[in-house]
């Protein structure tokens, strides 16, 4: 394949996906406001990773499969960390300064 060839189709497809996953998000939100809250939330759980579903099964057709280690390791930290940065922030608004009640844990840890 030819230098050119090979450049533009290496800048196409991560073009390519990004408007895929634009397009995923986009129809997620239009089916979601049809849906209602709980649907919503329902359809983006199913599909809101569709896009890194692509992007393994590429992968996997190339053989790189400590790239697709590396992108699930990576989209489970990043969601963990998330959700747990959202709680702390939502539980810090609702309750103030939050503290850790260190002999509760040490009973615990006796039991």
């Amino acid at each position: 394949m030819p230098a050119r060839t090979q450049s533009c189709a290496s800048w196409r497809r991560p073009s390519q996906l990004a408007t895929l996953a634009r397009l995923v998000g986009t129809a997620t939100e239009q089916l979601g406001g049809r849906l209602g809250a709980g649907g919503a939330g329902t359809v983006q759980s199913a599909l809101g990773n569709l896009p890194e579903l692509f992007v393994a099964l590429f992968a996997l057709r190339k053989g790189l499969v400590g790239v697709v280690k590396a992108a699930l390791i990576g989209s489970v930290l990043a969601n963990s960390l998330l959700v747990l940065g959202l709680a702390f922030f939502a539980g810090g608004l609702r309750n103030g300064v939050q503290r850790f009640d260190s002999p509760r844990g040490e009973d615990d840890r006796e039991r």
